[in-house]
């Protein structure tokens, strides 16, 4: 498991897939998929979307890098999902997110 933990925090500025961590880590999917459920209480997909997240929270926090460039350096697909998941996890948009980790108003 800590093979896979290394590999996605390494990995976090690319989309990564649990299939790909369980292979890392040389266990089946299934068997990482249990064993992230019983030590994290999560699931490896939930833990490689916050690590994306942290990414993209630290590049829109630290850099002046546009959103479809903040999403692809911090592993989403797109900027819409990127968003769509900031919505979903932080109740915020990544742009609001930006404004407030600067102390900048709308």
């Amino acid at each position: 498991m800590i093979r896979a933990l290394t590999f996605i925090r390494e990995n976090s500025e690319k989309p990564i897939q649990v299939r790909e961590a369980a292979s890392r880590a040389g266990i089946s999917r299934r068997v990482l998929e249990r064993r992230f459920k019983e030590v994290l209480g999560s699931t490896p997909a939930a833990h490689i979307r916050r690590c994306h997240l942290d990414r993209a929270k630290q590049l829109l926090s630290g850099t002046a890098l546009s959103m479809p460039d903040v999403a692809e350096a911090s592993g989403f697909g797109s900027a819409a999902y990127m968003a769509f998941i900031f919505r979903k996890e932080l109740r915020i948009t990544p742009m609001n997110y930006r404004r407030s980790a600067r102390g900048m108003k709308r």
